[in-house]
């Protein structure tokens, strides 16, 4: 069952222990001060959960400053000793948010602790992490 762990205009993060997973939908050009805060509470829940499986749903969200990507390259050590063993992530609408996101993998791949897909639709992204979450639609579509 989907419990909401945290939810602000810009993000819906989301847990279901049954399938130890949680998921992170962003939604448009996020402040410093709330996006690092809801990066932190992303952090927190994959630990104080023991979450396995984690859902990056990136589609909005647009593109973030350098400053708070070189802030999560610093922050990339929290997350890979956090337990999680797949990260599934939606790609951005918007490329250059994409792009960002694929450059910060690359310089921390040779630390990464668990393994990161790309995908284009939820769907696709559910398989791979082999979880069914039927009511996904629902939790971001009250965001939208």
């Amino acid at each position: 069952m989907k419990e909401i762990y945290y939810e602000t205009r810009h993000i819906c993060i989301w847990y279901d222990l049954s399938q130890s997973l949680g998921s992170a939908a962003w939604y448009g050009s996020i402040p410093t001060p709330e996006f690092r805060e809801a990066f932190l509470k992303c952090t927190e829940v994959i630990t104080e959960k023991h979450l396995k499986n984690w859902l990056a749903d990136n589609r909005k969200m647009e593109m973030m400053s350098q400053e708070d990507q070189a802030w999560v390259e610093l922050m990339a050590p929290t997350v890979l000793s956090s337990g999680l063993k797949k990260m599934a992530t939606i790609v951005s609408e918007d490329i250059f948010h994409h792009m960002a996101v694929v450059d910060l993998f690359d310089k921390v791949s040779g630390q990464l602790t668990f393994q990161n897909h790309y995908f284009r639709n939820e769907t696709e992204a559910l398989t791979w992490l082999e979880c069914v979450t039927p009511s996904l639609e629902k939790v971001t579509e009250t965001l939208q």
